[in-house]
């Protein structure tokens, strides 16, 4: 059982690293996002994780996604940060966040999900066992859902991801990982 105030944003290190299988109906591969470096965007720090050409940068504070880069081009900026979790995490939580999505060369999409942790649940994937928080992201005000994520905070990260397209399901799974 998991700490019943739940717990806090983690502390992400340079060097730490996650590496990840996912499955779609388009395919399936395996990436490895790495901790590059910690950078200030507006004058707030940021984890710079990395994965190839592509960087993403999540507020360190609470991880909230503000940019992401591929091969140093923006592709996709959130204004404000998208908060895919709401901290100290715990059953029952719920938060809603409306944000402006921007992209390389296309209109600016307003967006806004509803948040739920839908409680706790044990996770086996090839990266390990885990003791998960399940979080449900829906696009506000419909029972659409966008994703399922598994949050481990024995990994620092989700442990398996569920994303719902109207193509089908791309799937993510943990299958190792290293902190330093």
């Amino acid at each position: 059982m998991l700490p019943s105030h739940g717990p806090a944003a983690p502390v992400w290190h340079v060097g730490d690293e996650w590496a990840f299988r996912w499955e779609s109906p388009e395919g399936q591969g395996e990436y490895t996002w790495t901790v590059n470096r910690v950078e200030r965007v507006d004058g707030i720090e940021h984890y710079v994780v990395r994965s190839g050409p592509r960087e993403i940068y999540f507020r360190a504070a609470d991880l909230a996604t503000s940019l992401e880069t591929l091969s140093g081009r923006v592709e996709r900026r959130n204004l404000p940060p998208r908060l895919g979790f709401s901290w100290p995490l715990s059953a029952g939580a719920m938060w809603r966040q409306r944000y402006l999505e921007e992209g390389d060369g296309r209109s600016p999409a307003e967006r806004a999900i509803d948040w739920t942790v839908e409680g706790e649940e044990d996770v086996r994937v090839d990266g390990g066992s885990f003791r998960t928080l399940r979080i449900a992201a829906r696009f506000h005000p419909t029972p659409d859902l966008v994703y399922e994520m598994w949050y481990a905070p024995a990994a620092k990260q989700w442990v398996r991801l569920k994303e719902y397209f109207p193509a089908g399901v791309r799937s993510r799974e943990l299958v190792g990982f290293a902190l330093r």
